[in-house]
């Protein structure tokens, strides 16, 4: 948990903030409306496809796709749907679906608190991803291990798990998942005080991130425009986050802003 330093300087600079809240709400809101919209869009589409598709590994993926939409706004839906998923996967034997829906389980799990339970659906997945190699499903089950260990405060073995997931993650060149766990290591230095090590790797995230909005601007993938916009936006606050800790309350300020914008 990041510390706030309760002095007049530090409650100008949020009374600030919460001004601009408030003179920016109606296009915030706008924003906020067309998101939902654009992933409610999403959401019919993967149903559509799920009534459609016979019991096999097209509906897997779909209920795969589906619950992992779920997992941050609405995680108990999302792990009824994994639930779902594991089950059909465990009676086609299809391992891959075995390993994706425990892991998609375990993070809807970790957002609801239950950390004792997700770190069982975590590691389930994970060894079953080691077993047929499916290195990206490692990295994310290692990334979302970490979490857990991080939100109990254990960050030697959070900052332990999100590495070995980034270096997996660059060996596939997955460019999200990079960008994704260096914003969790920032956040892990942040934590015990290390600001330098913190803003290198959230400046790092926050250049990746822009590319990869550019990228997908430039082909009109909305989906991934509103992903890529929500991790700059998460960046550009943890920087904040990151000069308000050292006081510097006008770059602090900035970047908030910045990350009002987007």
């Amino acid at each position: 948990m990041i510390k706030i330093k309760y002095d007049l300087k530090t409650f100008i600079l949020f009374g600030l903030i919460i001004v601009i809240c408030i003179i920016s709400a109606p296009s915030s809101l706008a924003q906020n409306k067309n998101s939902i919209s654009e992933q409610s869009r999403i959401i019919d589409s993967l149903l559509a496809l799920i009534k459609k598709d016979g019991a096999d590994t097209s509906k897997i993926n779909h209920l795969i796709f589906l619950a992992d939409e779920l997992r941050n706004n609405d995680p108990k839906t999302s792990i009824e749907y994994a639930k779902q998923a594991l089950l059909l996967s465990e009676l086609k034997k299809f391992k891959k679906g075995v390993g994706a829906a425990n892991i998609i389980i375990g993070t809807a799990i970790t957002n609801l608190g239950e950390y004792e339970n997700a770190l069982k659906y975590l590691s389930a997945g994970l060894e079953i991803s080691k077993n047929i190699n499916d290195k990206k499903n490692i990295a994310r089950a290692l990334g979302n291990i970490g979490i857990i260990y991080d939100d109990c405060g254990d960050y030697p073995k959070a900052l332990d798990y999100y590495l070995k997931s980034l270096k997996i993650d660059e060996g596939l060149n997955n460019i999200k998942g990079i960008s994704s766990e260096l914003g969790n290591i920032g956040l892990v230095y942040v934590n015990i005080g290390d600001y330098s090590k913190a803003l290198d790797n959230y400046f790092k995230a926050l250049e990746i991130m822009e590319a990869v909005l550019k990228k997908y601007s430039a082909i009109g993938n909305a989906h991934e425009i509103r992903r890529s916009k929500y991790g700059i936006a998460a960046n550009l606050g943890n920087i904040g986050i990151v000069f308000n800790e050292r006081e510097d309350y006008p770059k602090a300020l900035d970047y908030y802003f910045k990350a009002l914008k987007i």
